[in-house]
């Protein structure tokens, strides 16, 4: 998520030309910021000690999404670039997101079981939004039928004194399979709906986001962009789609997503096979010592048997 990764969504908050003349109305402008999402081996309850903790979110953890608009085709690059400790009340991440050549910032906090966004920041020309509590975007364990909804008032420091409400209300359609570029993948589709209103403004903004433990979102639509994940490095940078750090032929993010095994060891239930042996060749259980290819007989006893 990720994330941006991620997220997820920012808004950015302007008066038009007209209450510049007058008119009080004010208007959000929506836009989506992909946040890394990352969810522990406590939540998914392994028998090992993972390294990464319950939707957590490390520094240098970024991903790529490649997909097409009402312009044509574009790439979203999104980056965990610090920590900050003195722009809210509470301790944030703050996602950088590149497209096009523009730069949006977002502020996450990860509280317990769950991911809020507590500001966004549009590079370009300085606007930064404020909420005055975070909005639940994302929380595991993850559940089809599940609904979160939260509530904050927003403020932008081009045009302080005007506050406007916003909600976020999320739901868990499905679960369902995300064929991407380097796997297929089983992903929560999550309908996100983002309410802002006052000065004569109500209007509602519906988006859907595909949502992977660790990943993040995976998958984005909206009216006018589709956008799948074609890269990523989490846990500080170190696994990627490509990295199999424990060489027994299952990739990282394959032992932590689908087969709940030690990435950082080859034999995870100690049974003489490697984890990917037993996945890729016999369709055995690599978590059960139990549940194991056959062995051969050693050719002293066939030859005993023999005579």
């Amino acid at each position: 998520m990720t994330t941006p990764r991620g997220f997820n969504a920012a808004w950015k908050l302007f008066p038009s030309q007209k209450e510049r003349e007058g008119k009080m109305k004010m208007k959000f402008i929506f836009n989506l910021i992909l946040a890394l999402i990352f969810c522990s081996s406590e939540a998914l309850a392994v028998p090992y000690t993972s390294p990464l903790d319950v939707l957590s979110i490390e520094v240098g953890d970024a991903s790529t999404y490649k997909g097409t608009n009402q312009r044509g085709s574009y790439t979203l690059e999104s980056k965990v670039t610090s920590i900050d400790q003195t722009t809210f009340p509470t301790t944030t991440y703050v996602f950088e997101v590149r497209q096009n050549g523009e730069t949006d910032r977002g502020w996450y906090e990860t509280a317990p079981g769950e991911i809020k966004l507590w500001g966004t920041q549009e590079v370009e020309t300085g606007e930064f939004i404020r909420l005055s509590a975070g909005l639940v975007e994302f929380w595991y364990p993850m559940q089809v039928g599940d609904q979160r909804y939260s509530y904050a008032t927003a403020e932008s420091n081009l045009y302080p004194g005007i506050i406007v409400n916003t909600s976020l209300t999320a739901d868990v359609l499905a679960k369902e399979p995300v064929i991407l570029d380097f796997d297929t993948l089983e992903a929560f589709k999550v309908r996100y709906q983002f309410r802002f209103w006052g000065y004569g403004t109500d209007e509602t903004d519906t988006y859907y986001q595909w949502v992977v433990p660790y990943l993040g979102v995976v998958k984005y639509q909206d009216a006018e962009e589709l956008g799948k994940l074609t890269s990523f490095a989490i846990g500080g940078g170190t696994i990627t789609e490509e990295t199999d750090t424990d060489g027994d032929g299952l990739k990282d993010y394959q032992e932590l997503i689908m087969y709940n095994t030690d990435r950082l060891y080859a034999d995870t239930d100690d049974d003489g096979f490697s984890d990917g042996d037993e996945v890729n060749n016999h369709g055995t259980d690599p978590n059960d010592p139990n549940s194991h290819p056959s062995r051969a007989l050693p050719w002293l006893l066939l030859l005993l048997l023999e005579e």
